[in-house]
């Protein structure tokens, strides 16, 4: 719970609605705990279209946090060789640096860095086919 901070995403399930859901998002955290039920409590932000989310509705509420931290780029940046994945960083004008690095999750069209590459590098994000092969023509 030390994790838990206003602005997480949360989903919601409730018993009078089996099978559907709602997300939102977390807009306070309680400073204690409660000595008898040994539970937190935590304010969600909800769509209520239809008014059909009532006052003392029983709820599970399931947050959303990756247990990792990585940066996230689009898929198109990633390149391949082998078992080695690469990116391209921009180092200003017209010149670039092939950067190996350590893919995590894929989250949609993104791919999870989870080592090699800094947040605010500035990346290729298409093209790195391309890219490559014009370097490789460059090298001696």
């Amino acid at each position: 719970m030390a994790a838990l901070k206003a602005g997480a995403a949360a989903e919601v399930t409730l018993n009078a609605y089996p099978g559907e859901k709602w997300t939102g998002r977390v807009s306070v955290v309680s400073g204690a705990v409660d000595p008898n039920t040994r539970t937190l409590d935590v304010r969600v932000i909800l769509p209520n279209p239809g008014l059909r989310l009532k006052p003392d509705m029983f709820a599970t509420v399931r947050l959303l946090r990756s247990s990792t931290q990585g940066i996230l780029v689009p898929a198109t940046a990633i390149g391949r060789e082998g078992a080695t994945a690469y990116v391209f960083v921009g180092k200003g004008g017209d010149k670039f640096e092939r950067r190996e690095v350590t893919l995590g999750r894929t989250v949609n069209d993104d791919v999870e860095i989870t080592s090699g590459l800094s947040p605010g590098a500035v990346i290729v994000s298409e093209g790195v086919l391309l890219l490559r092969d014009s370097v490789q023509q460059q090298l001696p």
